[in-house]
């Protein structure tokens, strides 16, 4: 899945590429879609006007979509392996290409797509991010691929990182890439040195992870079975579940687009508001704190999840518990380093009973702030 604009793109397997109207977030609506005819699309990359489809056995689609209501194929090229994902950068289409590793596609003339290049790696490369002249592959049980691409005809292998688990999809930020990596949930990977990427942490999910996107401090899991996860990578080498929400479907791709999380949840498109997190809440997202503080609690009352903004003007061990009336825990939200800036957490109310809680924030010899917050059902 991919967002742009006012419209999501979603690679719809048997059904080919299908475009939907986001501009009222509660409404979404499909204006249009293109049936590639081949087996299933499964991924998609948007740049320029184009979508360019990872259409497994018959290999990468262009398609037009100046018209999101009248997709029309103007050009493709089959590859060797099965086209699973694809990344799109400065004129070239990356191709995540099964047992033929990573297929590099000239498609600066979108009616004549050819390939240029290609790296043949161990696995089967599921999913593909590009940044900084490398092509991040998830090949499947070897994990992470980095890759020299800054040459498109000579792509060559730099680095490695054998994770545990099948690296179904990759997401790039900040130095680092973050894997997908099915039922051993997420990877946060080092990849300030792409010649040594190094597994600094993760998190096992409740589900099996199929897709990421990362946004700030925040990993947006499709997570299969469990739904849509919410983990804070803030510290990446202490990443911690701050949210969920269990789908009807089977989440296998996710997007994150201005305050909202779209994910492709097998036979459902649903659209879920994270701003909290991608602090797009009413606070300055541009400004520092000035003191240690909670910034924000809201809203409240709450039915069922709280959003606790707490603002650090330097990074800080920080503590967030949660008590009822009697003054019994009843959850904590986060132990341990935080960078400085503003930091969402969510506190999940579904199997309290309504009534009062308090909302504790410790930070030794900085700061103990107690709020009261309640919960009506």
């Amino acid at each position: 899945m991919a967002v742009s604009g006012d419209y999501a793109y979603l690679a719809a397997d048997e059904a080919g590429l299908r475009v939907i109207d986001i501009s009222d977030p509660a409404s979404p609506t499909e204006v249009g879609y293109f049936d590639t005819g081949g087996y299933a699309a499964w991924g998609v990359a948007v740049s320029g006007g184009y979508a360019y489809l990872a259409d497994h056995d018959a290999g990468l689609r262009v398609i037009d979509v100046s018209d999101p209501a009248s997709p029309a194929e103007v050009g493709y090229y089959d590859t060797d392996g099965i086209a699973l994902g694809v990344a799109v950068s400065g004129g070239y289409a990356y191709l995540a290409d099964g047992g033929a590793g990573l297929r590099v596609i000239d498609v600066s003339d979108p009616a004549s797509p050819a390939e240029v290049g290609y790296y043949d790696t161990d696995g089967i490369a599921l999913g593909v991010a590009v940044s900084g002249g490398y092509a991040y592959l998830a090949d499947g049980y070897d994990g992470l691929r980095v890759i020299y691409v800054s040459d498109p005809a000579s792509p060559m292998e730099v680095g490695y990182c054998d994770t545990y688990g099948r690296a179904r999809g990759v997401a790039v930020s900040g130095g680092y890439a973050y894997l997908a990596n099915d039922r051993a949930g997420l990877s946060v990977i080092d990849i300030s040195d792409p010649a040594s990427p190094t597994e600094v942490g993760s998190y096992d999910t409740d589900g099996y992870t199929l897709g990421i996107a990362v946004s700030g401090d925040y990993a947006y899991l499709a997570d299969g079975d469990a739904g849509l996860r919410v983990i804070d990578v803030s510290d990446p080498a202490s990443p911690m579940e701050v949210g969920y929400y269990d789908t009807d479907g089977i989440a296998e791709g996710v997007a994150v687009s201005g305050g909202y999380v779209y994910l492709a949840d097998g036979y459902f498109f649903e659209i879920f508001d994270c701003s909290a997190a991608l602090h797009m809440d009413d606070s300055p997202p541009d400004a520092m704190p000035t003191e240690y503080s909670i910034a924000k609690l809201y809203p409240n009352p709450f039915n069922p999840t709280l959003t606790v903004v707490v603002g650090l003007p330097e990074p800080a061990g920080l503590c967030i518990r949660v008590y009822n009336i009697t003054g019994r825990q009843v959850a904590e939200l986060v132990d341990g380093r935080r960078s400085a800036g503003y930091h969402g957490f969510v506190f999940n109310g579904s199997a309290m009973a309504s009534g009062a809680y308090f909302v504790r924030a410790s930070i030794p010899g900085q700061l103990e702030q107690v709020r009261k917050v309640i919960l009506v059902k």
